[in-house]
């Protein structure tokens, strides 16, 4: 079983794992390097698990911090880089972002994906060149590069034949290496971004060949506020495969700055959620996803559950990713 879902989905799998959560549009930087640094200093640790009623299931983990910076030398005694640096915000609920005080983005990502008997562990450095356009638009670019280490669990795999020519090794490494686009104002944001750039064979010494194309992914969003603290935001993530596969998903969220969020989310492939999430502390808030597949062709999979606990350090972006 555990073969079959792995040779069957893979591609599919991944994907799923990395560019649907109901949670990418809190924490985009996961697949768009674009992101990198626009919330002055933020993170995000998180954990997704697809298919409840599959043993083998899709499941990821993941760790992810950037931060805005200058990177530059500060003249005096000792000289450092001027890094994790924010600024003050206004009470004003929308108002203009100001003069841009931070030029680059720096982060790092670690994130583990599994699906039956095949896991992969990634590791990405996150780099971006924030451009200000005028006083409350900005665009952003970049690029993130790294490798992932790729484990085939032979115990878990029930071979007819032991010795299949298939399967010689049990690990194997690939490059990574991924580009993307954000453009942020106080009443919203749109990132276009391509991950995954050089189709990647991982190679297990044998006659098995599982290869994972290059993908498209786009996601937005847009602030209405409904009062002093409470706003709307409307939203949507998606990708696109060069193989030609495709998913999308729609979102609504209701948010109070002060106390917590609740939404509701459809997806192209019939998957149907609700998202909450409760504010910890000024910094700190707690996510939590449900969603269950609505066509019946996905039933037998079961649910999917989504949960991130994220800081932000607050800055006149935070809020869009709240």
């Amino acid at each position: 079983m555990l073969l079959l879902l792995w040779a069957v989905f893979p591609r599919q799998a991944f994907c799923q794992a990395d560019l649907t959560s109901p949670l990418s549009v809190s924490s985009p930087m996961l697949y768009n390097p674009g992101f990198t640094g626009m919330e002055e200093l933020g993170g995000s640790l998180g954990f997704r698990r697809q298919w409840t009623t599959v043993s083998g299931g899709p499941a990821q983990l993941y760790l992810q911090v950037s931060s805005a910076s200058d990177l530059k030398f500060k003249t005096g005694r000792r000289h450092r880089y001027a890094f994790f640096k924010t600024t003050d915000t206004s009470k004003t609920l929308l108002k203009p972002l100001g003069r841009l005080k931070h030029l680059h983005g720096i982060g790092g990502t670690v994130w583990q994906q599994s699906t039956g008997a095949l896991q992969r562990t990634s590791l990405r450095l996150s780099y971006a060149r924030h451009i200000s356009l005028n006083n409350n638009l900005r665009l952003s670019l970049g690029v993130s590069t790294g490798f992932s280490a790729w484990r085939l669990n032979l115990a878990d795999v029930r071979l007819a034949n032991p010795r299949d020519p298939a399967f010689i090794a049990s690990s194997a490494y690939t490059p990574d290496l991924s580009i993307g686009l954000a453009l942020c104002s106080s009443h919203g944001y749109a990132g276009i971004g391509m991950g995954q750039l050089q189709p990647v064979r991982p190679d297990f010494g044998g006659s098995l060949e599982t290869v994972f194309m290059p993908d498209f992914n786009f996601s937005g969003a847009w602030l209405f506020p409904a009062d002093a603290n409470v706003l709307i935001i409307p939203s949507v993530t998606g990708n696109i495969s060069k193989s030609g596969e495709y998913n999308a998903r729609i979102g609504l969220r209701i948010t109070d700055e002060g106390l917590a969020s609740a939404g509701l989310n459809i997806g192209m492939r019939g998957t149907m959620g609700a998202v909450l999430s409760f504010n910890l502390t000024q910094e700190l808030a707690l996510y939590y996803a449900y969603e269950f597949n609505g066509f019946a062709a996905y039933e037998p999979y079961g649910s999917n559950h989504d949960l991130m606990l994220a800081y932000r350090v607050h800055s006149p972006l935070s809020k869009l990713f709240r």
